[in-house]
Formats: C-alpha cells, structure tokens, sequence
C-alpha cells in the first residue's frame, strides 16, 4: 500500500442532489463500432446545451493523435444518451439528449474508415430534467468536468436561472465551490 490516507477531522455535509429528481435508470448498455456513420448518429443526437462543455478542437485533436498512435483505448469510452420523459425547452417529452461523446466522435470522423473502434453505449431513462442534470454531472470525468461545468448542467436554462447567459452562471460556481 502506498501512502497514507488520513481523513479530515470535520465531515463537510453533502447535499442530496439525487433528492431534486424523480428516477433516473440506466436502460440498456451493449458495444457498438463506432465506425463513420455511428460517429455521424451520435452528432446529430440532440445535445443538452445548457451543459454540454463546448467543443474542444485541441481535445479532438489529442484523442486523434492518440488514435494515430495507437494509445487510444476504445473500451475505456462510454458513450451516453438519455431519454427525457419531461419536456425541456422546445423539445418534447421523450427526446433523446447526447450526454456525452462529441470529441471523440469527431476524432473517429478523422480516422479512416477502416479505423477499428468499439466503444460501450448507454441508454438511460430520465424522468425528469432534474434527473438528466444529474447524470451529466456525473459522467465523463476522464475529460474533466470543472465545477463551474457541473453548476452550468444543475442550473443553466432552468426555470430559476434560464434568463442568465450561460456564462453568467458558470462564474457563480467559484463562490459555490464548497457545495460541489
């Protein structure tokens, strides 16, 4: 064993987010070959915007090289979609939302089309918003999610912060740091 690992004397209390929601339930979870086309139908899944991190080109750009390399290790991706029963925005109840995916999809799209890719693919069935900002927040931590990431998928395009640019709310999440 290496190190040691002391615990702090005060426990810091942690907020119940699951408590927000109403049921959130993986679906189905198999391997797909993300080959061009499965890349191109992870694109086009609708994403959810009010979190989705912004697409990184140097990040792209990095899972592209590891990919020309050799480094890139396929079964390490989980790809993730997610079934909304509420509607949200101006889509209607029952839409499907990209979770995640994007950077990697976009660097298969740079690879040729005999490029072996198997990745894991997710369904999961949120039963409302609140749930479906729980799963973004909790996925996909490789490619690191920074706070102000999870606070903009809990708060951005609510009902309560819909009005404030996105920007806006991620610059909150410095003095809410403890809360994460």
């Amino acid at each position: 064993m290496s190190g040691t690992y002391q615990p702090p004397k005060e426990q810091v209390e942690a907020y119940d987010v699951t408590s927000m929601g109403e049921g959130l339930k993986r679906t189905s979870s198999s391997q797909i070959e993300l080959d061009h086309d499965q890349a191109a139908k992870v694109l086009e899944i609708v994403e959810f915007t009010d979190a989705d991190r912004r697409l990184r080109p140097n990040h792209v750009k990095h899972l592209h090289q590891t990919m020309l390399r050799g480094t890139f290790v396929p079964s390490w991706v989980t790809i993730i979609v997610c079934r909304c029963n509420e509607a949200y925005k101006d889509n209607k109840a029952g839409t499907v939302y990209r979770m995640n995916g994007q950077h990697t999809s976009w660097a298969r799209l740079e690879m040729p089309k005999n490029y072996r890719c198997p990745v894991n693919f997710e369904k999961w069935t949120a039963k409302t918003v609140a749930d479906m900002r729980q799963l973004y927040a909790s996925i996909d931590r490789g490619a690191k999610r920074t706070k102000a990431n999870v606070l903009q998928s809990y708060l951005g395009g609510s009902d309560q912060y819909g009005e404030f640019a996105s920007d806006a709310v991620r610059v909150v999440a410095a003095g809410l740091e403890t809360l994460l």
